[in-house]
């Protein structure tokens, strides 16, 4: 049996580790570091409604693939559409992940969401809402971008609650 001051003594240890195991996982929430990378649907087929994608797109959506695969992508997000989900599709099943459909008509509730999930993520838009949900993250006005426009990549780099943005190329031509 433990004397009083050995008890006092033995539970202020316990305390104090609990106390700086508690500090130690704030620490490590608030310097959570992810990435939100965000690209148009590869290149569509003009045939119809909600097309499908085109030779090129399908290698399109291959070379995301690629790019992507090391990234530890923990989320795939895509809209409703064809072309969306053929283009999230590679990566998908290269990661074994499910793609999880988003609104494009609620874009500030999904940046929202998209910040508290704090983990690797692809999200596949079209070219009028990938550059303003991209703008959303980063607290920017970002406009749509050109219908002919299928090889930007954005990244929004999350750390320490501040996100940051970088417009980078996917470095894919389907003359390749």
């Amino acid at each position: 049996m433990l004397s009083r001051a050995a008890f006092i003594a033995l539970l202020t240890f316990v305390i104090g580790i609990s106390v700086a195991y508690a500090n130690n996982l704030a620490q490590q929430e608030q310097s959570d570091e992810f990435h939100i990378y965000l690209v148009r649907h590869a290149e569509k087929n003009a045939d119809k409604d909600d097309p499908n994608l085109t030779e090129c797109g399908q290698k399109r959506a291959q070379h995301i693939a690629q790019l992507l695969n090391e990234q530890a992508i923990r989320n795939i997000f895509s809209t409703p559409y064809n072309r969306t989900q053929q283009t999230a599709a590679p990566l998908a099943a290269e990661l074994e992940l499910d793609v999880t459909v988003y609104s494009p008509l609620e874009l500030e509730l999904f940046a929202d969401k998209l910040l508290t999930i704090k983990g690797n993520t692809l999200v596949v838009g079209h070219s009028n809402t990938t550059p303003v949900l991209a703008g959303l993250l980063v607290d920017d006005d970002l406009q749509p971008f050109a219908e002919t426009i299928y090889d930007r990549l954005y990244k929004v780099d999350v750390k320490k609650g501040k996100a940051s943005l970088q417009i980078l190329q996917q470095g894919f031509s389907c003359d390749q």
